[in-house]
């Protein structure tokens, strides 16, 4: 394919579609930007070049750009000028086949490696493009990305590293993949070796998009890894497991809230009443650190130790404990529903009496709990020995001390994926465990070693080819491990050592 398209660049293109770069000399250009040789290869001008130059990234909407008229009559006139060249008859290939398009693409690739080839001066990124090679490459990566979402069945999703929040669609074919391995990166290839050359940043456009565009697409390959392998069943019995959990840890921050919450109430509404000291009692008998605690209890305890410490009250503190009241005693509940009993009956009068606020998920509350079973989520009545002694200091004379304890649960280390052996395929632990090459990462994710390599290289040229097995590995269990927010997690980041 590689010498057709060589073929093609000096015996099929007329000059009516194209503009010789060769026309361009050291004399016509920036000379800090351009060396002085010249290129002897007809490339074709490109429409796009203008809007593609005033483009300040290349964020741009490629598959509405393919249908504009100037951009489509370029890419047709292209097709048919390639499928009539000398080269290409004993081929008989039709102007709309999937082969043309590839050799378009190889074209525009050959033409950009020898632009890159032109500069003498490190790519930085530009606004707007000013030099020559600049504007020539904004322009043939423009053709190439309309060519790339050209058709019914778009030749490759490859412009989706180009956009905000794409679908990231994952290649399948090796085909699909060189599309993504050129654009990335190109390998060429020299008398003194190989060395690489990214030909994107010297477009000018900002590469900040791009690499994050590129790792989501390696976070949703290296979770679609563990997704494929992952027994359903298991699964649905850990999540029923986890949500029980959760449940648990949650009541018993709420019991901690309510009692928090209540020993508020009476000390601020008494008199006289020693705020530091009772502050300094109830910072001693509740726990400090929960499990999975949220950033509103976390909160409250620092207000606790605030005015333990002799601070004075705050207005947002106060406020915030007044909203935890709200929205976890079901204080209101009687009058929300009311208020949701009016507007069914359409009384507008009832409804503006007794609150503007309807149908809100708290007419349902149970008080200072989560889940419907009291007596299966062992919630206990509120302990009132214990609070009338943080509020007063005083001992009650018959007394069992009540110590709440939070127990942690400790990871336990059971030869790393072993843990994990019934909720995996056999096939995918026997060879998780085994001492991965890069080359067998290659293989589990279904991507070429070639294009893992060129994607490595684009984000963290620092990163060893010889450590991805093993941080392969480290990213793979740390997500069987917490299974919520994967994507999130950005396991590619973490995997490259970028994070």
């Amino acid at each position: 394919m590689q010498s057709l398209a060589a073929h093609l660049m000096i015996e099929s293109f007329t000059s009516t579609a194209l503009t010789p770069i060769s026309s361009w000399s050291s004399a016509n250009a920036n000379t800090k930007t351009l060396s002085s040789a010249k290129l002897d290869l007809n490339i074709p001008f490109s429409p796009f070049l203008i809007s593609a130059n005033s483009a300040e990234s290349a964020q741009l909407r490629w598959m509405e750009k393919r249908n504009e008229s100037h951009i489509a009559a370029l890419r047709i006139m292209m097709r048919d000028t390639i499928s009539q060249a000398v080269a290409l008859r004993q081929y008989n290939f039709q102007a709309g086949s999937p082969e043309i398009s590839h050799l378009m693409s190889s074209l525009l690739m050959a033409a950009m490696l020898k632009l890159a080839a032109m500069r003498t001066t490190a790519p930085v990124v530009l606004d707007k493009a000013e030099d020559m090679v600049t504007r020539l490459m904004r322009g043939l990566f423009g053709n190439l990305m309309t060519i790339a979402g050209s058709g019914i069945r778009p030749l490759s999703m490859v412009w989706q590293l180009f956009g905000l929040n794409p679908q990231y669609d994952v290649p399948v074919t090796d085909a699909d993949w060189v599309w993504y391995e050129n654009v990335v990166v190109v390998m060429m290839r020299s008398h003194a070796g190989c060395t690489f050359v990214e030909l994107y940043p010297y477009t000018g456009w900002s590469l900040k998009q791009f690499h994050e565009n590129l790792l989501k697409l390696l976070n949703k390959i290296i979770v679609r890894v563990i997704i494929k392998n992952e027994n359903v069943t298991e699964i649905e019995e850990s999540w029923v497991s986890e949500m029980l959990q959760f449940c648990k840890l949650r009541n018993i921050q709420l019991e901690h809230c309510r009692t928090i919450i209540t020993i508020f109430k009476r000390m601020l509404t008494t008199d006289g009443a020693d705020v530091p000291a009772i502050a300094g009692r109830l910072q001693e008998n509740i726990a400090s650190e929960l499990e999975k605690q949220t950033k509103s209890f976390t909160r409250m305890i620092r207000y606790i130790d605030h005015l333990a410490r002799g601070g004075a009250r705050r207005l947002a503190d106060d406020l915030h404990y007044g909203n935890v009241y709200t929205k976890r005693s079901a204080a209101f509940k009687d009058l929300k529903i009311a208020v949701a009993e009016a507007c069914k009956e359409k009384d507008w009068e009832a409804v503006k009496a007794n609150c503007q606020a309807v149908l809100d998920i708290q007419k349902r509350r149970i008080p200072w709990q989560v889940g419907n079973d009291t007596a299966k989520n062992n919630i206990e009545t509120l302990y009132e020995q214990f609070l009338e002694e943080v509020l007063t200091g005083k001992h009650p004379k018959a007394e069992t001390q009540a110590v709440v304890e939070v127990v942690k649960e400790e990871l336990v280390e059971e030869g790393g994926f072993a843990a994990f052996k019934t909720s995996l395929a056999p096939k995918f632990i026997s060879t998780i465990e085994k001492t991965l090459s890069a080359e067998d990462v290659c293989k589990m994710t279904k991507v070429p070693g070639s294009s893992m390599r060129v994607f490595i290289k684009a984000l963290n040229p620092e990163f060893e080819w010889n450590d991805l097995g093993l941080q392969f590995k480290t990213v793979i269990l740390s997500l069987l491990r917490d299974r919520s927010g994967r994507m999130e997690s950005r396991p590619a980041a973490r995997m490259l050592r970028l994070r």
